[in-house]
C-alpha cells in the first residue's frame, strides 16, 4: 500500500491519486461507522472515535489529497454525530 502522506504538487495529482487517496485515508471510516451502527442501537447507544489530523487546520503545503481528506474525517464524524446521535430540542 502507498504512504498516506506523501508530498505532492497539485497540478499532479490525477483522478486516480485522488481516489486513492481519499480510500486510504477516508473510505475506511465511512464504512466502519456504517458496520458498527446496528449493533450501537441494538445496545442503546455508544461513541464512534475517529482519528485525523491537524494538516487541515494549518498551512499544510504539498498534500493538497491528504489535507482534503483528514478534513472530511472530520465532517463525516460530525455529520454521523448529528444523524445517529439523540435529538436535541434544535
Amino acid at each position: 500500500m502507498p504512504p498516506a502522506d506523501d508530498r505532492h504538487k497539485f497540478a499532479d495529482v490525477t483522478p486516480e491519486y485522488w481516489d486513492e487517496r481519499m480510500a486510504v485515508n477516508l473510505r475506511h471510516h465511512f464504512f466502519a461507522i456504517q458496520a458498527v451502527v446496528p449493533r450501537m442501537a441494538e445496545a442503546g447507544g455508544g461513541s464512534i472515535v475517529n482519528m485525523s489530523s491537524i494538516a487541515w487546520m494549518i498551512p499544510s503545503t504539498g498534500l493538497p489529497a491528504y489535507v482534503t481528506a483528514k478534513a472530511a474525517i472530520v465532517g463525516l464524524t460530525r455529520t454521523m454525530a448529528h444523524e445517529l446521535g439523540a435529538p436535541t430540542s434544535e
